[in-house]
């Protein structure tokens, strides 16, 4: 067996794999093993997930087939896919920079995703979708899916003898998850991290507002990442996976969505230095109001001690009067 690539996850223990691409007497398979002992039920659910995709898929599109699953070893062998992805199509129209092509391309993802009108339903929250998302109240009686396979990313789907094949299936959701969460993950974060040059060719905000994505799904994706799939506050040790590189083919692919990567992280922190500058003006503005307010609190508590001063000097005088008039009717 020949090593020709090899992946580390870093993830909670319980998603943590890694990937390989091995060959065998000249035949390439993909290996997905668990890095921990929490990660066998991870592998397991790849197993599970072919079988709930291939009754969703069953009618127009088709998986990479599962060589054979160890359950002892806790890896997970699968055909390897020699084809062109989804993902060098997006390359293309964003080398040619053409944006009607790439409006095309995603519109024709986006059916991939939803699969059949028989897979759209309202959404409702449920304990798995507040466990996953966190609180989707937002998104009650919205267009969801049925059953969703998370990784549908451009660089999992191929199209192979004009049928679309789905690999790397690992993440499959049979509970309710609103579209726009769905296309946010798809659209938004997995292509805004890949492709060098999206954000320049066709804006963030410019996706968003093709694909109707309103911006409480970047809440629910935030939570799906921080506390559901990330190591955030979770520790793992990789120092025995120290051996996590690739071939210098592959690498030669990696440079573009490094740069595409870094280029967003990049944006993320211009956006976030921009809305930082934005609420210290607001909270300057806010502290100017305050120290307004504080003036104007201090006149008032003036004003009304001249006030008091005016009504009692008031009331004097019309003593005064009243004395007056009564000398004036006895003279008279």
């Amino acid at each position: 067996m020949k090593v020709l690539y090899v992946k580390v996850s870093e993830r909670k223990k319980a998603n943590s794999i890694i990937t390989k691409i091995i060959e065998e007497n000249g035949k390439r398979y993909v290996i997905k093993s668990a890095m921990y002992e929490e990660g066998a039920r991870h592998i397991e659910n790849i197993v599970d997930n072919a079988d709930t995709l291939r009754y969703l898929y069953s009618r127009q599109y088709s998986l990479s087939k599962i060589i054979d699953y160890d359950r002892k070893r806790k890896e997970v062998k699968l055909e390897y896919l020699d084809a062109e992805p989804l993902s060098y199509q997006y390359r293309d129209c964003i080398k040619r920079q053409n944006v009607a092509a790439l409006i095309e391309l995603i519109d024709e993802h986006k059916q991939l995703l939803r699969v059949s009108e028989d897979n759209i339903c309202l959404f409702h929250e449920t304990d798995l979708s507040r466990k996953v998302f966190g609180d989707m109240s937002f998104f009650e009686g919205a267009p969801a899916l049925k059953i969703t396979n998370w990784e549908a990313t451009p660089k999992n789907i191929y199209k192979i003898n004009n049928t679309y094949v789905f690999t790397d299936y690992e993440w499959v959701f049979d509970f309710p998850i609103p579209i726009d969460v769905v296309y946010y993950h798809i659209f938004i974060n997995a292509c805004y991290t890949t492709f060098l040059g999206m954000n320049d060719f066709f804006p963030k905000e410019k996706m968003m507002g093709h694909l109707r994505i309103c911006e409480e799904s970047e809440n629910a994706w935030n939570n799906f990442y921080i506390n559901y799939y990330s190591t955030f506050g979770e520790w793992v040790d990789y120092s025995r996976y120290k051996k996590n590189s690739i071939t210098l083919e592959a690498l030669l692919h990696l440079p573009e969505e490094n740069r595409a990567q870094n280029k967003y992280i990049e944006n993320l922190k211009q956006g976030w230095e921009t809305d930082n500058k934005k609420l210290n003006e607001e909270i300057t503005k806010g502290q100017e109001l305050s120290l307004q307010v504080d003036s104007l609190k201090k006149e008032c508590t003036e004003m009304k001690i001249i006030n008091e001063n005016l009504f009692k000097t008031n009331s004097e005088y019309k003593n005064y009067i009243d004395i007056l008039e009564k000398r004036l009717r006895y003279l008279s």
